[in-house]
């Protein structure tokens, strides 16, 4: 999650629980969950970190998030491609482009540019 105000609300343990319903509902065992709360701009946050070490010593068939932006804000295409070249799949509940098209997706990274400068706003 991004913010700790985020995580008072109690949206983590929201986020969480979506993740293991899916689980369930695909069939997987969730071994281990990784929580960060800071910008998906932020890409040595300790979790995500952790998560792909793991996913190098063989943990992992799966990585589940509940959006794109949950992993990294730019640049999902390249942890996806990590993951892919460990025989790891990337699943994502919720992904944000509606249309996988140059538009939607640049309309998509404008808008978190957009989000992070206004968290930094509001923290200052």
């Amino acid at each position: 999650m991004s913010s700790s105000r985020q995580k008072k609300s109690d949206e983590l343990k929201r986020q969480l629980e979506e993740i293991k319903r899916y689980s369930d509902l695909k069939g997987y065992d969730m071994v281990k969950a990784y929580l960060d709360v800071g910008s998906g701009l932020n890409d040595n946050r300790r979790g995500l970190l952790k998560l792909l070490k793991g996913v190098s010593i063989g943990k992992y068939d799966v990585v589940v998030a509940n959006y794109n932006d949950r992993l990294s804000r730019f640049g999902l295409h390249i942890i996806e491609e990590y993951l892919n070249s460990w025989g790891v799949k990337l699943e994502v509940i919720h992904p944000k482009i509606a249309n996988n098209t140059p538009h939607a997706e640049l309309i998509t990274n404008l808008t978190a540019i957009l989000y992070a400068f206004m968290g930094r706003l509001y923290r200052m």
